[in-house]
């Protein structure tokens, strides 16, 4: 399977779960993860709002040094931000987002127990 289906298959799972994704791109900053996906509870605020960025490789790649850099970066400022080479894995996390819509720290409370932050942020 292809990055490119991985992340197809992705973006309409979560269009089932009414999770909003866009393509993240910078113009300003190379390495930034492709996917950034939100979540909230009907007439959510920000602060019950659940942020999600993603990465996605092929089966068997991982991310380059700058890849690894921004998402260290993005989850020293407190954000979920990980990287997978499954569509198993991005799925379950975006089922996750789903059941914890409105609650972002149970949420990250999830994220932060099946993220490997010695494996650059792998999905796990």
């Amino acid at each position: 399977m292809l990055e490119r289906d991985i992340e197809q298959k992705l973006v309409a799972l979560a269009g089932q779960l009414r999770i909003y994704t866009r393509k993240f791109t910078s113009p300003q900053r190379r390495g930034v993860p492709d996917r950034i996906f939100v979540c909230g509870a009907p007439c959510a605020d920000a602060l019950h709002s659940v942020t999600f960025f993603l990465e996605l490789k092929r089966p068997g790649e991982t991310p380059t040094g700058l890849q690894r850099h921004e998402l260290q970066e993005l989850s020293g400022q407190g954000a979920c931000a990980a990287w997978t080479d499954s569509y198993e894995q991005g799925a379950h996390a975006l089922r996750m987002m789903s059941l914890f819509r409105g609650d972002p720290a149970g949420f990250s409370r999830w994220f932060s127990a099946h993220t490997d932050p010695s494996d650059d942020w792998r999905l796990c």
